[in-house]
């Protein structure tokens, strides 16, 4: 690729070397991952297009992976964070099961041991958000143990709890 071509993309702009420190990139199931990191490659000075050799192709997929991971690991940790100051009488374990979550596994995502799926994520980040909101889909759903009812102070089972148990 030289400097100066046409891309070859939208075919009106311009090849030119470009810093992606800054840009914004959608990688797998994530959307706006900040690029963090210093990396001049060839680039579209109209659409934006990046063409990148076998080097700087693994360059640019490890910095997304990175960013990708440590958003997983980010939504963890502010999970967490959020449940011991908000909820400091409900044991981890509690919130597992609720979730559906194998013992420790909040212990081994805030670590980086293992990492979020998308759905989990996006349930752990929209707790964040509101924890009133992710607690009453839980406890629609069913899955909301006595246990944890009885930490976070309700009374017993929801209605829609009743109608779904068989008498």
């Amino acid at each position: 690729m030289t400097a100066g071509k046409t891309c070859y993309s939208c075919g009106r702009g311009t090849i030119q070397p470009r810093n992606l420190r800054g840009r914004t990139f959608s990688y797998r199931d994530e959307v706006g991952l900040v690029f963090d990191t210093d990396l001049t490659v060839p680039a579209c000075d109209t659409c934006g297009e990046v063409f990148l050799n076998g080097a700087q192709g693994k360059e640019f997929s490890s910095v997304l992976e990175r960013l990708r991971l440590d958003r997983k690991r980010s939504a963890a940790v502010r999970f967490v964070q959020t449940v011991e100051r908000q909820f400091p009488n409900v044991p981890r374990a509690a919130w597992e099961d609720a979730f559906g979550l194998s013992r420790g596994y909040l212990s081994r995502l805030t670590s980086g041991a293992r990492f979020a799926d998308t759905a989990l994520e996006i349930l752990l980040e929209a707790f964040v958000q509101d924890p009133r909101i992710v607690i009453q889909l839980v406890q629609a759903t069913g899955h909301m143990s006595q246990q944890l009812l009885d930490h976070l102070g309700h009374a017993g089972p929801t209605d829609r709890q009743r109608r779904l148990t068989p008498a």
